[in-house]
């Protein structure tokens, strides 16, 4: 549009054009140009801003996933220590067992190692007091509204 007003100048006639204020076509120009530069930056702007919405976006789901993991890894280590317990209170009365319990002590280590791996998305999470146990986040909404809340220590 800048462009058509300064060509539109020029097709004047010569007294048409001294009329006209001083540097007039020109003026049209450095708005445009003005208008632009305007335009970039708040192009720049929204594009920034969508940029950081975007990492908290991530960054909350990657705090609900290590907060699922440590759900499952607080919610396994119960009957993993109940496993291990029960295998040693086995070998102790009856030693003859030791070939099959030997399979339970593998299969405790292999969760005891996997439980280990969860427990390195602790420290990037941080529990709120709301925070809900294992159980009550397997219920869903309509439950937490029925029963008592149980929160998590931190």
């Amino acid at each position: 549009m800048a462009g058509t007003a300064i060509a539109k100048f020029y097709v004047l006639d010569p007294d048409i054009q001294r009329r006209l204020p001083i540097g007039e076509p020109w003026f049209v120009l450095i708005f445009a140009m003005f208008g632009a530069v305007l335009l970039v930056y708040r192009l720049r702007g929204l594009a920034f801003e969508r940029d950081v919405l975007r990492l908290q976006a991530e960054t909350a789901v990657a705090a609900d996933v290590a907060r699922g993991f440590l759900r499952l890894r607080d919610y396994a280590n119960t009957p993993i220590q109940t496993i291990v317990f029960a295998t040693e209170v086995l070998r102790r009365r009856n030693p003859d067992l030791e070939p099959i319990l030997r399979s339970f002590d593998r299969a405790t280590a292999r969760l005891i190692e996997i439980s280990r791996a969860l427990k390195s998305y602790e420290s990037m999470n941080g529990w709120n007091p709301g925070d809900r146990s294992p159980d009550r986040a397997a219920q869903g909404d309509r439950a937490a509204s029925t029963e008592p809340t149980r929160d998590r220590a931190a």
